[in-house]
This record gives C-alpha cells, sequence and structure tokens, in this order.
C-alpha cells in the first residue's frame, strides 16, 4: 500500500471523530481519537494492526486491515473479524484468544486469514495487553504478519526432505548391498531431476550435496 493510498483512506473510509479530545485507552473506539501521528504510524506498518477492549470485542483495525481484507470499514468490528479466517482455524484461534483473555498471557496463533480476493493466506497473529498502574488490562493491541511465503518454503522443505531421505537409502542400497547399476541408475536420475526443480538454492545446493556424496562412494 502506497502513501497515497493510505491518505486517500484516511481521508474518505474512516470515520475518526473529534481528535481534539483523545479518549482513554480503555474507553470504546479510543484509537480512532488518537493523534495523526498515531494513525500515521499505525496505517504505514507492514502488518495489519487491531486492537480490542479488555473483554476481547474488536474496535479498531488500521488501513492495512481493510485494504488487505477488503472488508467494509467497521464491519468486523466486535465479534464480527472472526468470519475473516479459515473455519477449520478459527476453534484454536478462539481457544487461545479466550485462554489469553482471562490469563493476560501474550496471544500467538497462526491461522489463515481471507484476502479481498478469496484467497485464504497464512497469518501470525499476535496480541499484547495494555496495562495501567495497577496492573489491569486496558486494552490489547495486535499485529496480523503475513507468512505464507515461509508457509510454502516449510512445506517444500518436508517434502525435499522425505524424499531425499528415501532416494539416498536407494542410492546407498544400490551400491553398497546389492550392486544393481539399474537402480543406482534410476535413482540418480531422479535425484537429478529434482535438483534441476529446486525452488531455491539452497534446496538445489542439498540435492547437490547428496547426490555428489553417493556418487563418491
Amino acid at each position: 500500500m502506497n502513501a497515497e493510498t493510505i491518505s486517500a483512506f484516511q481521508l474518505t473510509g474512516r470515520n475518526t471523530g473529534d481528535r481534539s479530545v483523545e479518549l482513554p485507552l480503555g474507553e470504546k473506539r479510543a484509537l480512532q481519537s488518537a493523534s495523526e501521528a498515531f494513525h500515521a504510524l499505525a496505517d504505514t506498518m507492514p502488518q495489519l494492526v487491531w486492537s480490542t477492549l479488555p473483554d476481547g470485542s474488536h474496535d479498531y483495525y488500521n488501513a492495512r486491515w481493510y485494504q488487505f481484507t477488503g472488508a467494509p470499514v467497521g464491519s468486523t468490528d466486535g465479534e464480527g473479524w472472526a468470519g475473516m479466517f479459515h473455519e477449520e482455524d478459527q476453534p484454536k484461534a478462539w481457544e487461545k484468544w479466550n485462554h489469553c483473555l482471562k490469563t493476560g498471557e501474550p496471544y500467538e496463533v497462526e491461522y489463515r486469514l481471507r484476502h479481498r480476493s478469496g484467497e485464504y493466506r497464512w497469518m501470525l497473529g499476535r496480541a499484547y495487553p495494555i496495562v495501567d498502574a495497577d496492573g489491569v488490562i486496558q486494552r490489547w493491541i495486535g499485529t496480523c504478519t503475513d507468512i505464507q511465503d515461509q508457509k510454502r518454503v516449510a512445506l517444500e522443505n518436508e517434502i525435499l526432505s522425505q524424499e531425499l531421505s528415501h532416494l539416498t537409502y536407494l542410492l546407498l542400497d544400490a551400491h553398497v548391498s546389492t550392486g544393481n547399476s539399474l537402480v543406482a541408475a534410476t535413482s540418480h536420475s531422479r535425484l537429478r531431476l529434482m535438483i534441476s526443480k529446486a525452488a531455491s538454492p539452497r534446496r538445489s545446493s542439498l540435492a547437490t550435496t547428496v547426490s555428489r556424496g553417493i556418487h563418491s562412494l
């Protein structure tokens, strides 16, 4: 999101209310009454920023939340945010969130959030409580960080690890135990194909290292 988009959103998309008087943090829509500096900071962060009252009721989202989800302004206030997440991830997210609301522990969970395109993307959700001098929670401040690419790479690496483990076994067995050159040649061909299709330099390097090690036996 560029600066122009954020500026236009702030001017036309959100009712910020009277900023001449900033509301106490524990009051509903307190962050909407915050200074221009706060909104500039929150709206330009790479994460989706959100906040709730002590009871967990959402009353604030930054511009990037609305830009990502495409949701109408205010439509995800209260508990309306829950419908934005993949139904398979909601039970765990709710359980963790309710636990944190009761204990005051930091919130952290991974879930899939629906993009405005309809696609679900993996997010890392985090939130921390803001407390007063007596330790009473005034509100929660949270973020959603897009981890879709990290999830994809982790899955690819897991699959690669399993494939390499299997091929290494076949190659060693063919070379050391049976001397079956046909099996060895077939396995080497599969390994070379894996190297050619490696999605990252690190994966390619790992596969190449295994191949060279087997060849040196």
